[in-house]
């Protein structure tokens, strides 16, 4: 089985803060385990390498973008966690999530604009203010990016759960706030927990890094 994490970083918008996107993947690898996680970056995959990938997805999570066309692939019943674009972004990714039978989260606290760039609240201020002080270049303070990914980890560790996978000690700073109420399932998501299901296993160990 597999954690996949789509990447935009080399997107025009609904990127991460290049901090965010680093410290997300230490902290998803070490959340899994190398064998466990894919970084998928912008269709460098091939079909068939997509597909492969895919099947063995338990839990498949980045930024609102083309690459949700690739839940399609994903085994029965998964979960999906989608970083959201506000208001005026298409619903696809949800809608296409209900009607195969995976159950859908949201990150809380992190979203972006259709046409901007992921934040927080905290992180949306600075940069604000920032702009208004005409300074180009902004470095996010590092308690700001750590609560940006506590966010994403948080809710990662909560459909984990939720997927059977429970043989993982997650360690206390992992667990530390991770509760359902961090993934937003919305008011039409299917609560039922799937904790008897076992994900089918992959033989392959090799990670797919791009």
């Amino acid at each position: 089985w597999r954690l996949v994490l789509f990447s935009r970083q080399s997107a025009a918008t609904r990127t991460l803060p290049p901090g965010v996107h680093r410290e997300l993947v230490a902290r998803l690898t070490a959340l899994v385990g190398k064998e466990h996680f894919a970084l998928v970056s912008e269709r460098k995959l091939t079909l068939r390498q997509r597909i492969k990938l895919m099947q063995h997805a338990v839990v498949a999570l980045g930024p609102h973008g083309g690459g949700w066309a690739d839940e399609v692939w994903m085994p029965n019943a998964s979960f999906v966690l989608q970083f959201p674009a506000e208001a005026g972004a298409p619903q696809v990714v949800s809608h296409t999530a209900y009607a195969l039978g995976h159950t859908y989260h949201e990150t809380c606290s992190l979203t972006a604009p259709y046409f901007g760039n992921y934040s927080s609240t905290q992180a949306r201020k600075l940069l604000e203010d920032a702009a208004r002080q005409h300074r180009a270049e902004v470095v996010l303070p590092d308690d700001v990016v750590h609560q940006m990914v506590e966010d994403v980890v948080s809710a990662a560790t909560t459909c984990l759960r939720q997927a059977g996978l429970t043989q993982f000690q997650f360690s206390e700073e992992v667990l530390k706030g991770a509760k359902s109420s961090t993934a937003s399932t919305g008011s039409k998501t299917d609560s039922t927990e799937s904790s008897s299901k076992q994900p089918a296993s992959s033989n392959s160990g090799e990670k797919v890094e791009l």
